[in-house]
């Protein structure tokens, strides 16, 4: 990615969190409501490798994703 990523999943999602390489939590929002509200603009992210953790309540699902 080099600016914007979106969400979207069949399930609710309740929250996201992005992490560094490093398991360092650098973005983080409650109540995500991916109806009215799905994407999230990475552009003052640094480059490198991130992690994408969605939650939906009683599970979770995550992503690797590159910033270049």
């Amino acid at each position: 990615s080099t600016g914007k990523i979106s969400i979207s999943s069949s399930e609710k999602i309740n929250a996201i969190e992005i992490y560094n390489i490093l398991g360092d939590k650098v973005y983080s929002i409650n109540n995500f409501n991916s109806a009215s509200f799905n994407q999230i603009d990475l552009s003052d992210f640094q480059s490198g490798i991130y992690f994408v953790k969605a939650f939906n309540g009683t599970n979770s699902c995550l992503n690797k994703i590159v910033i270049q």
